[in-house]
């Protein structure tokens, strides 16, 4: 299913779709799933781009759980890539995933502080890698 629903989404940014918050922050769940760090990458920096304003925002509705619509990566979009950078083979996106979590600090969108997800999936991907001093700090 994951797989499908990441052909779907390829596709539709292949015909010139835009994908809104709700349907880019499905693919970054798929690619957590899946562990394909660099595709997760790529839809966090699509996410970025949804407060401009020719790239259309959640058009007013929420995802479960969300405050507020979706203008860009909240912790939850963040947290998936983290995530995907830590599931991905041999533990080869560690450093992506520590790159992410900075970000998350000083992130200029709301609700993205790291929360205690977010540091144990970045922590996860510096001992899949084996960097475990890494991961102490």
């Amino acid at each position: 299913e994951w797989e499908e629903l990441l052909r779907i989404a390829k596709a539709a940014i292949e015909y010139g779709v835009k994908l809104d918050g709700m349907a880019l922050t499905s693919a970054l769940h798929a690619c957590q799933q899946l562990g394909l760090a660099e595709d997760a990458l790529e839809y966090l920096e699509l996410m970025k781009q949804l407060g401009d304003e020719d790239f259309p925002i959640t058009r007013g509705r929420q995802r479960m759980g969300a405050k507020q619509k979706l203008h860009g990566p909240d912790a939850v979009a963040y947290r998936l890539a983290i995530s995907a950078c830590a599931r991905a083979p041999g533990g080869h996106r560690w450093q992506d995933g520590i790159r992410l979590l900075n970000e998350m600090r000083t992130s200029k969108y709301k609700n993205c502080a790291p929360d205690v997800v977010a540091y144990t999936a970045a922590i996860a991907g510096c001992s899949e890698a084996g960097e475990y001093t890494s991961a102490m700090q």
